[in-house]
């Protein structure tokens, strides 16, 4: 029983420092999206209230894709943005877990 407890200790470490380094990186994450998300909105609802010629109407398709292609640019860097924020805080709870926490006398 005792040769197990240091495998528990490193697997209970690895669980907690992942699990609770997710949370602050997926509020984070999910902030920005919405922010980033609601300007990209508001900027492709103002263009077409102002469209008003045929010639604009033609132009919105176009400019429609390009503002999903943004969207899509934006989640992709908020993604990157959470794995690091994610490995940040996780490779910190561990070090904390196994080097602080758990140091032999």
């Amino acid at each position: 029983m005792l040769a197990e407890a240091p495998r528990w200790r490193f697997v209970a470490g690895v669980l907690l420092a992942v699990g609770l380094g997710f949370a602050p990186a997926h509020l984070v994450a999910a902030n920005r999206e919405e922010a980033k998300f609601a300007a990209i909105d508001k900027h492709v609802i103002a263009v077409q209230t102002a469209a008003d010629t045929p010639e604009a109407y033609a132009a919105l398709d176009k400019f429609r894709a390009g503002q999903i292609e943004r969207k899509l640019s934006e989640r992709r860097k908020i993604a990157f943005l959470g794995f690091g924020i994610w490995a940040g805080v996780a490779a910190l709870l561990a070090f904390l877990w196994f080097r602080v926490l758990l140091r032999d006398p």
